[in-house]
């Protein structure tokens, strides 16, 4: 399949954002009266107040699964490049219970970190976290099963640098727009909202401030992104593939959206903005792929080399 004109993807991304841009200005001008009507809205039905509250807890501890995920294919990758053959299944076993063992400390940790959880919410929060370790297993299982070989895995050494570039990356963008911005969350305004500020308000002050742009929990939800470098190695870069996968990926933002102000964590425009970092993120990552598979072609080439060179037969 050839790829468009560069011209054309230009323009449609130009056209993009501009639209972006001005459904956010849009979004800033309305920004209380939309975010105190979605959270009306959901106090009158039962169930998609306990659907926002089960997402929302799925967004405390969502960053660590996929850790976990990248965390695994890198031992995978690791035991077959540095270690013999017949130790392979040994040894990947045992790193990998390692990490497992990693990931149920985290969250633990996570767990008495959050002990401030309505008791009324702890089946939510349980919930996820069960959720989270049937998850991380499924993983781990069909990482061993699916990569089996070294050439498996030297496909995803590329891939897995990519995505822990990107998850470091946007931690580090979003953690610094956070305290840059310093807007008080929407559950600390007064009843009246008459501390209401718009996203950009509290730059330069030094009084009430917060947390909530943009959003942490829509930002973990995206870091999910990172997964698609992961894609063509993993055989799964079919058409039909990449369109349910985005469908859901879509079906989940906008559902981690609704619920972080759903439950007054954040305003409308707090999400918007964590939806949009991703974007020039991957942008520049993919920039930067290329050279980073030649690094990598380059040394494995160069080993290659070198082994061939010490079994060659002194005459």
């Amino acid at each position: 399949m050839n790829k468009p004109p560069k011209l054309l993807v230009i323009i449609i991304s130009a056209f993009a954002a501009v639209n972006f841009i001005g459904i956010f200005i849009m979004a800033t001008l309305a920004d209380l009266e939309i975010s105190i009507n979605i959270t009306v809205l959901v106090e009158h039905f039962a169930f998609i107040k306990a659907f926002a509250k089960q997402m929302s807890y799925f967004g405390d501890i969502g960053l660590f699964l996929v850790v976990l995920i990248f965390g695994s294919l890198f031992i995978n990758w690791s035991v077959h490049r540095f270690s013999k053959k017949e130790n392979w299944f040994t040894l990947k076993i045992i790193f990998q219970i390692l990490l497992f063992l990693f990931f149920l400390t985290a969250l633990t940790y996570n767990l008495w970190l959050f002990n401030d959880v309505d008791p009324d919410d702890y089946v939510y929060y349980f919930l996820a976290i069960g959720l989270n370790i049937l998850f991380a297993l499924f993983i781990q299982i069909l990482v061993m099963v699916k990569i089996k070989d070294e050439s498996g895995s030297d496909e995803l050494i590329v891939p897995i640098i990519n995505g822990v570039i990107y998850l470091v990356a946007l931690w580090v963008i979003i953690t610094v727009l956070k305290y840059s911005f310093g807007r008080p969350r929407f559950r600390d305004l007064k009843p009246d909202y008459s501390d209401y500020k718009p996203w950009y308000g509290n730059i330069l002050s030094s009084e009430n401030r917060g947390t909530s742009f943009p959003s942490g929990h829509v930002g973990i939800v995206c870091s999910y992104l990172g997964l698609v470098w992961l894609l063509k190695p993993l055989k799964m870069d079919k058409k039909l593939i990449k369109i349910m996968l985005s469908i859901l990926f879509s079906i989940i933002v906008v559902s981690m959206c609704f619920a972080r102000i759903a439950v007054k964590a954040h305003f409308l425009t707090d999400v918007m903005a964590s939806t949009v970092i991703p974007i020039p993120t991957i942008w520049l990552i993919n920039k930067m792929s290329p050279k980073l598979g030649e690094l990598v072609t380059k040394k494995k080439q160069e080993e290659i080399e070198d082994e061939v060179y010490r079994d060659r037969p002194w005459r």
